[in-house]
């Protein structure tokens, strides 16, 4: 009888491995534990541009609008500290207008970016920074009376500022929302009316952003 136990438990032991390489395992489960920010990303966003103006010596009004585009970056983790750098590009559709007297004066911006720094805290899958940096916006504004109207297109250099947010859903993927300002130059506005008759004028003008995007992180 004795000798019958130890057969049975020798053929237990050999049996097991066999049994439990049967058994379901489940795959890694995604969470904060070893989850880096380090790395790269492309991504595509959407904006609405809100409480903006144009200065000019003649008029002052409000512009406002949306923006759609795509941005791509690079980052590192320091402990819990992310330092960055990111390059957008956005089609636009920012504009406002006015009137002196008979004049319709119409400014619209028609693309913008800016090339910004990034730092950052990260907890876990959450990722809260700060950015700042160069911004270039193109521009045309036109001028109208009945019978008649001039355009002129520009290039503004300018500034942003603001802050974000993100999540990474998945190891891969990572959604965001941020605010940011953005603040142009002024730059002069060459309007043609006949023959040698002309029409210099600065113009420069800001605009907040408020903006929703989701990109591809490797």
């Amino acid at each position: 009888l004795p000798m019958r136990k130890y057969l049975i438990a020798i053929a237990c032991l050999f049996a097991f491995p066999a049994w439990a390489a049967d058994y379901p395992v489940k795959g890694p489960v995604y969470g904060p534990q070893g989850f880096t920010w380090t790395g790269n990303w492309i991504g595509v966003q959407g904006s609405y541009n809100f409480r903006g103006a144009l200065d000019n010596p003649f008029v002052n009004f409000p512009v406002d609008g949306y923006s759609f585009g795509g941005n791509i970056g690079t980052q590192r983790q320091y402990g819990n500290w992310v330092l960055g750098l990111e390059l957008e590009a956005n089609w636009a559709k920012i504009e406002g207008n006015s009137n002196i007297g008979p004049v319709a004066v119409v400014f619209n911006t028609e693309a913008y970016g800016s090339l910004r720094a990034r730092a950052g805290y990260a907890t876990g899958l959450w990722h809260l920074y700060g950015l700042g940096g160069l911004a270039l916006a193109s521009t045309e504004a036109s001028l109208s009376v009945p019978g008649f109207s001039t355009s002129a297109t520009n290039l503004h250099w300018g500034y942003v500022l603001g802050a974000g947010v993100e999540y990474a859903m998945a190891p891969n993927w990572v959604i965001g929302a941020e605010a940011a300002y953005y603040r142009f130059r002024a730059e002069d506005y060459g309007f043609a009316i006949g023959g040698p008759i002309g029409l210099v004028t600065p113009a420069e003008f800001d605009f907040w952003t408020a903006k929703g995007k989701v990109a591809y992180r490797w």
